[in-house]
């Protein structure tokens, strides 16, 4: 019987027929957690954009913590580097705030600046994931809500080793990638082995010709 997987994939199922952006509220100060081409940034890009087509007037603040936050080589550094300049570019195009926080110091500085009046998306670097120390005390101490990003087409082998060293990081699990998996159940079967809870689906097609129709009837086009 499939019985036992079909929480995560009811969590999942209700998800693809929404935007990131209408999958949960995103108010407070979210941080987006993964390994390297785990669809982090690409998340926090997606969700910027969804936001403020939603409601232009949203308060939008977009946090890159480099990875000097965990001490980690020039090679990842410079990956960053590239990574935040894309993200960069983005808010600029949007005009959404982005900031950088050289370390987990200087992130709660601002989030302690900007948190009251704005929606706070955090990309963090690859390495805080395997630096749970460091992970545990970028939550606790801010008051961050982490949402783990696994792409849709990753191994479940990772579900487990991540629960075995960061077991809480299951609690707001996002899919990403989710058009490029060809098999999902094995990867559903490894979530739902754990208490985890699928809280976003990424890079899925919606029939989204509802919202294109009356945009393009609308003689108001700001």
């Amino acid at each position: 019987t499939h019985t036992h997987t079909s929480e995560v994939s009811n969590q999942v199922q209700d998800l693809i027929r929404m935007p990131l952006a209408q999958q949960r509220d995103w108010s407070g100060v979210h941080s987006f957690v993964g390994y390297p081409g785990s669809g982090k940034t690409t998340a926090v890009a997606t969700l910027a954009q969804q936001l403020l087509d939603s409601d232009p007037t949203s308060e939008l603040l977009i946090i890159a913590l480099t990875e000097e936050a965990t001490r980690s080589t020039l090679s990842a550094s410079t990956a960053i580097l590239v990574q935040n300049q894309g993200l960069a570019q983005l808010c600029q195009n949007l005009g959404v705030a982005f900031l950088q926080a050289n370390d987990l110091a200087q992130l709660g500085q601002l989030l302690a600046r900007y948190r009251q009046n704005h929606k706070v998306l955090i990309d963090t670097p690859a390495s805080i994931l395997l630096d749970s120390e460091a992970l545990i005390s970028m939550v606790t101490a801010n008051e961050i809500l982490p949402h783990l990003c696994l792409a849709a087409d990753v191994s479940p082998t990772i579900v487990d080793a991540l629960a075995e060293t960061t077991p809480w990081i299951m609690s707001s699990v996002i899919l990403t990638r989710f058009g490029l998996a060809a098999q999902l159940d094995p990867l559903l079967q490894a979530l739902q082995n754990y208490p985890s809870h699928v809280s976003g689906v990424n890079g899925h097609l919606i029939d989204e010709n509802i919202g294109g129709d009356k945009k393009g009837n609308s003689p108001n086009t700001l």
